[in-house]
């Protein structure tokens, strides 16, 4: 993997098999992306991502999930705090995790 959009596109998928929202509704821009499960979906995708690659830029990285930089700092900071508290929300950001690592190392193989 070697574009941040591969990175992206990892997190959206890992973030999908665990909560079953669709990448395409996680980063379109529309009145129904707002609900509470895309939202929180799409935060932990841009969570993950970040977390993969932390030294690319909030701009770039915004950018590919049809947001503002300003979008994604909040989901980082969001979903750190949430997730000391909210159990579910851990044990789901924890299982996409473990989903991108088996892809990340299946890739390396």
């Amino acid at each position: 993997m070697t574009e941040i959009s591969d990175y992206v596109q990892l997190a959206l998928e890992s973030v999908e098999k665990v909560t079953g929202i669709t990448p395409n509704e996680m980063t379109e821009n529309r009145m129904g992306s707002r609900k509470p499960e895309i939202a929180d979906a799409r935060m932990m995708a841009m969570y993950l991502a970040k977390c993969m690659i932390p030294r690319v830029s909030s701009i770039k990285m915004a950018a590919l999930f049809n947001r503002d930089q300003s979008t994604v700092r909040h989901a980082w900071i969001r979903i750190k705090k949430v997730s000391s508290v909210d159990t579910r929300l851990k044990h789901q950001l924890k299982l996409a995790a473990m989903e991108a690592q088996k892809v990340l190392r299946r890739i390396k193989e």
